[in-house]
């Protein structure tokens, strides 16, 4: 075994070195793959920094499929070491596979997380398919293509063509004309192609699927690509703008997590500050002091409790980990919505320093929506190489793209709940309604509810509309008599992203136990006096506006910063990525739902307020003020803890 920063790994067998260095009329030749691999792991033993060129000259040199296979195995000394290939590295590693005829490798190094794929080009992308292509491997093909996607490899136009043709060889009717809308829409889709892709429908009896009344050279790609966005959509008229409509989940995850314009994943600004040093509680006298160097940090950016109270607040989390009968003689965590990394760092601190022993056989992943995110993740957790990893994907679709953890493990989510999406729904005269949004117009449209998430979404959070103030039947007799109006709310915000998120758990990790934190509930928005919606005052719905697209039960909180300015807004429709969007969660509906996705019992989940929690499991002296106040306990009153 090959001792490795705390961690041990299997030494890769590495074959015999070849002798020849010269060739028989005396030139230097090319240095061959049994030396450039014996480097390498030369270099690791001496505990060098590995150098990537030989990495790449490593996959050049390969001459047979064994040599593939070894020169993989080598990707995960780089990645311990935080050493990336560069784009020619990929290259040549997928010539590698392409010549030996080896792309199932190239799959399985792909399936397996490495790195090695953030820096495919779309050019050998392209190279694979026209490769898989001449074999007629369409299924190869496709499962490479959506593999490559995860780690955002982006199509060009070649790429689509070469996609759709492999849809077609696979009869995979359905997923072409997804596809061919997708590229459609960005303007990727050669003439040539969509008459190919014509006359393969036709031949299979698909031609009325895509095509108008008649076949017009001149508009032809318009008509077949307004037909199909048509059918993906489910669709029978209201045209161009009726397509570009959204449900209000989508619009509200296209508006935090979009890839270019998403509010934390956009490059244009900083939305999260993390401390280097925990603040200096024992130094304020009271609450004022501390209230005013939280306001100075707020003016950084957003601050959520485990940069607040770093590392305290993260060090509870793994003291209960450690006190809890679920930990044996090994650990898993998972964590979401990590941040800058803050929780897992301080976590994998605490759990080194008080259970070395366990610490041996931890196991910490990160799973985080944004590349930029996740980028800071991994450089906080550096000093955690080969425990802690991050992989870079969207939680609800974790369960299509990766196999199932049936271990016992943790599940971390630290303030996720609040931005997960949500549906909004309407009920009038008994029926049923879910809303679209135009992001063309930013205004919303009301449908009959037919959207199957939306129904198990209210199945498994039952709310009851229309919402009312909730007074005793006497007071309600008094207002009536005094002809003070009851205010009633028939929609209402639906939590669809914690049903998926549930599904997530149900599938991908099914032995769980969750720790998750959230706001329980939100103060009134600071709206403008010339707000063209004013707020509502609903007892039961204080977010809530008088009218407009926040009229509505557990309406979000709608908030951007500027110059260290937080302004509110009076609507979710804001343009993409100007401003965070988020919701409190009711704690006792998700029990609910949780329980019955999990299929677990009520007495094994427990709602416990945040205070509670920490005057538990923190050390709550280091963060006592002067006087006695301390913020661990007193601020942050409105949020609490779902644990299972």
């Amino acid at each position: 075994m090959l001792a490795l920063r705390g961690r041990s790994i299997v030494r890769l067998r590495v074959p015999l070195l070849h002798v020849a260095s010269f060739s028989s009329d005396g030139a230097p030749v090319k240095p061959q793959f049994e030396e450039i691999l014996r480097d390498i792991h030369i270099e690791n033993d001496a505990k060098k920094k590995p150098s990537v060129h030989k990495l790449t000259a490593l996959f050049r040199s390969v001459t047979s499929r064994q040599d593939l296979i070894e020169a993989a195995k080598t990707l995960r000394i780089y990645e311990v070491n935080f050493v990336d290939p560069k784009q020619q590295t990929a290259g040549e590693f997928i010539k590698a596979a392409i010549k030996q005829d080896a792309e199932d490798l190239a799959l399985k190094t792909f399936q397996q997380h490495h790195r090695i794929g953030m820096f495919v080009s779309t050019g050998s992308l392209n190279n694979l398919l026209v490769h898989l292509y001449k074999k007629k491997d369409h299924a190869s093909a496709l499962t490479l293509y959506r593999e490559l996607k995860l780690y955002k490899v982006e199509p060009n136009v070649e790429t689509y063509s070469l996609v759709l043709r492999h849809l077609l060889g696979a009869n995979e009717f359905a997923q072409l004309l997804d596809t061919l809308a997708t590229a459609g829409a960005a303007n990727m889709v050669k003439a040539n192609t969509l008459n190919h892709i014509l006359i393969q429908l036709t031949k299979h009896g698909k031609h009325d699927e895509v095509t108008d009344n008649g076949y017009h050279p001149d508009n032809y790609a318009f008509s077949m690509l307004l037909r199909t966005l048509r059918h993906v959509h489910g669709a029978s008229g209201g045209g161009h703008r009726r397509q570009m409509s959204m449900l209000t989940r989508d619009y509200i995850h296209k508006c935090l997590y979009s890839k270019e314009v998403g509010y934390f994943t956009s490059e244009k600004r900083e939305v999260l500050h993390a401390p280097k040093e925990p603040m200096a509680f024992h130094d304020f006298w009271g609450k004022r002091e501390y209230k005013a160097a939280l306001a100075k940090l707020y003016q950084e950016a957003w601050m959520t409790p485990v940069e607040v109270f770093y590392p305290y607040y993260s060090h509870a989390i793994a003291n209960y980990m450690l006190m809890s009968p679920f930990t044996t003689d090994k650990l898993s965590i998972y964590e979401i919505g990590g941040g800058a990394g803050t929780n897992a760092k301080c976590i994998l601190d605490y759990i080194q320093e008080q259970a070395p022993a366990l610490y041996e056989h931890t196991t910490y992943t990160l799973i985080e929506i944004s590349p930029r995110m996740a980028a800071r993740q991994r450089e906080r957790i550096k000093d955690h190489a080969g425990v802690a990893t991050v992989i870079n994907t969207d939680i609800l679709t974790y369960s299509a793209q990766f196999p199932a953890f049936k271990d016992s493990c943790y599940f971390v989510a630290m303030e996720v709940l609040d931005n997960l999406p949500h549906d909004k729904v309407l009920q009038d005269g008994g029926e049923w309604f879910e809303t679209w949004v135009d992001p063309t117009t930013l205004s919303e449209q009301r449908r009959p509810l037919e959207d199957p998430l939306v129904r198990q979404t209210l199945d498994h959070f039952p709310i009851d509309l229309p919402l009312r103030e909730g007074y005793k039947p006497a007071t309600r007799f008094v207002r009536k008599a005094m002809g003070m109006a009851d205010k009633t709310l028939h929609s209402a915000f639906v939590p669809t992203g914690a049903m998926q998120l549930l599904h997530t758990l149900h599938t991908s990790f099914p032995k769980h136990h969750l720790i998750a934190a959230d706001f329980d509930e939100l103060p009134a928005p600071s709206l403008d006096a010339s707000s063209s919606h004013p707020l509502f005052h609903h007892p039961r719905s204080p977010t809530s506006t008088a009218s407009g697209p926040l009229h509505a039960a557990n309406a979000p909180l709608v908030a951007s910063k500027t110059a260290g300015v937080t302004c509110d807004h009076d609507t979710y429709l804001v343009e993409g990525g100007i401003a965070d969007v988020f919701f409190s969660t009711d704690f006792v509906k998700l029990k609910h739902a949780y329980c019955l996705a999990q299929h677990r019992q009520a007495h094994q989940v427990s709602i416990v307020k945040s205070s509670a929690f920490l005057q538990e499991f923190a050390d709550t002296a280091k963060t006592r003020t002067i006087l006695g106040y301390n913020p661990l306990l007193e601020d942050y009153a409105n949020t609490s803890f779902i644990l299972s």
